[in-house]
């Protein structure tokens, strides 16, 4: 017997356009630990990675994808959410740079003198 699905983007989209309270509730009472478990799945993760490199994987998606799908997506969704999603990395983003940010405070170059700034920054960068 044939499975017949009737509508079932629709249904999809329908179901999960309200999720969002469900989504927050298993966030914030999950069954088990998030780091937890992603550290237990490195393993794992790692060979997925392996696996889709040895196939190709990557490779395929993107030119089943092609650049299309991509630019729509694109102006469809990333251009609305990307705003927000910088603001709300602000934090994050001061506290992951925060070592640089002191590394580059506290040097002095030189000034005027152009080879002494090249030989100071080829030091820095190897």
């Amino acid at each position: 017997m044939a499975i017949t699905v009737r509508n079932g983007s629709a249904k999809w989209k329908r179901n999960t356009q309200n999720a969002g309270p469900d989504y927050a509730a298993g966030a914030a009472n999950p069954r088990r630990s998030w780091q937890q478990a992603t550290v237990a799945a490195a393993q794992a993760y790692a060979q997925g990675v392996q696996t889709a490199i040895a196939n190709g994987t990557f490779a395929k998606g993107a030119q089943k994808a092609g650049d299309g799908k991509w630019q729509a997506r694109v102006q469809g969704v990333g251009v609305q959410r990307f705003g927000a999603g910088v603001a709300a990395s602000g934090d994050a983003y001061d506290q992951g740079f925060a070592p640089y940010a002191q590394v580059l405070a506290s040097l002095v170059l030189p000034t005027g003198d152009r080879a002494a700034t090249l030989a100071i920054s080829s030091g820095w960068l190897s």
